[in-house]
């Protein structure tokens, strides 16, 4: 038995490090995202069945009502009130961003679920990654323009004072908007989204 053992380990270990790194059939790029060849290969959730159809008819309900309401709002503050945007106080506008963010993000998810709803396939690669992008940047500036307007309120309320932004509120678009984006695009373009990534 010891004979064998020694005749099955002799050959591996003459083998070169370059010969096992060349057999080697994992990713060289350990952040490299497996490949699927087509969007078709990735199974929808729930099809063929009732989860399918109750999954994205209550996506498509849901996120139409909030682009009714999100669009309602806006039309409402900027025929309200005449006012230049930045002339308006600052409660005003965070609202105007959080309606085009959430406008955005439903806008987005109802094309995907009625694309989905449609042709029973996720859509392909390139705008299923887009819309990735769209939905995961958004939800980011979303959260963070909330996480802003709720640390203005506790200044508001403690110290009686706003906190400033700049001129057209440059220092809010770059620390919610500016930095998400940037983040988003280099993950996206490492492949993190689309159907072989995160989204």
């Amino acid at each position: 038995m010891i004979n064998s053992s020694v005749n099955t380990v002799e050959p591996l270990m003459s083998e070169s490090t370059a010969t096992v790194y060349e057999n080697h059939t994992g990713p060289a790029n350990p952040f490299e995202v497996p490949a699927i060849a087509g969007d078709s290969q990735v199974p929808l959730l729930g099809y063929p069945g009732q989860l399918f159809w109750a999954i994205h008819y209550s996506g498509i309900s849901s996120t139409s009502v909030s682009i009714v309401f999100s669009f309602s709002v806006l039309v409402h503050l900027f025929r309200a009130d005449r006012r230049g945007f930045f002339e308006r106080p600052i409660a005003e506008r965070l609202v105007v961003y959080l309606a085009i963010c959430d406008l955005v993000i439903s806008t987005t998810a109802d094309a995907d679920h009625v694309y989905i709803v449609i042709f029973e396939a996720y859509p392909p690669d390139i705008p299923c990654a887009l819309c990735g992008f769209l939905l995961s940047q958004f939800m980011t500036v979303q959260s963070c323009v909330v996480s802003f307007t709720a640390l203005n309120a506790f200044t508001l309320v403690v110290k009686s004072r706003n906190i400033e932004l700049g001129q057209y509120d440059w220092k809010l678009f770059v620390t919610t908007f500016m930095c998400p984006l940037v983040a988003w695009a280099i993950i996206a373009s490492l492949g993190f989204t689309g159907p072989s990534g995160m989204w």
